[in-house]
């Protein structure tokens, strides 16, 4: 036991910047699985970009200076030395209104807009496109929140019908507390749209930008900003 705990003790941590590498190098590969080189302080289950195509894997095991990956794609072409970039985040959802009303793949890709952007019925490797529409209205409907109001997280500030059946409630991140300076007025936004803004009372933590339905972002002024 005392091993184990050890073991875990000394596992790289996000966060840890001492004489951290951003890039490595392929070492080997076998099938979805490869080896890479030079990725110092990279964290179990932290997410990388692989070679030219930028092929998405994660970082199922590291010992004595090798991450062992697990690429989620086909890796056919790549070679010993290409390029292993760390993305500094582990595989993640994110959330908001189109959720319910999309196709993705298993790793959060959207089918219709992959096909848009391509042109091909088929899934080409290492593509990128935004889980969520960022063009796309949705209709907000504003709760009993008004400017001068004091929240905190978990405090709900609006709405967003997705369908009949489906309601998303815009929550304040629950990092944040403080007073309301801005609240979007009811009418339509997409998903970036910055629909609430907090200034924090006294000294406060910055908040950190998570992949939810209600983002939180705190400039230097100690504000902070909801999207929905």
């Amino acid at each position: 036991m005392s091993d184990r705990l050890f073991a875990a003790k000394s596992l790289p941590r996000f966060g840890d910047d001492d004489g951290e590498h951003d890039e490595g190098s392929v070492h080997s590969i076998s099938g979805p699985i490869i080896t890479a080189e030079g990725l110092v302080g990279a964290a179990l289950f932290e997410l990388v970009k692989i070679g030219p195509k930028e092929l998405l894997g994660e970082i199922v095991q590291w010992k004595e200076g090798i991450s062992i990956i697990q690429v989620f794609e086909e890796t056919g072409g790549l070679k010993g030395g290409d390029r292993v970039i760390r993305l500094r985040k582990p595989l993640s959802v994110e959330l908001g209104p189109g959720l319910l009303t999309s196709f993705f793949d298993g790793l959060q890709r959207p089918f219709r807009d992959i096909k848009e952007v391509s042109g091909s019925n088929y899934l080409p490797r290492g593509i990128s496109v935004p889980a969520l529409d960022r063009e796309k209205q949705w209709l907000f409907d504003r709760q009993k929140v008004m400017v001068g109001d004091v929240v905190t997280g978990g405090d709900i500030y609006g709405k967003v019908q997705e369908t009949n059946l489906v309601t998303h409630w815009l929550m304040v991140p629950p990092n944040i507390k403080g007073t309301v300076t801005f609240i979007a007025p009811d009418g339509n936004y997409t998903i970036t749209d910055v629909m609430l803004e907090v200034e924090f009372q006294g000294n406060k933590k910055k908040g950190d930008d998570v992949a939810r339905m209600a983002r939180s972002k705190t400039s230097s002024d100690r504000r902070s900003t909801s999207n929905i």
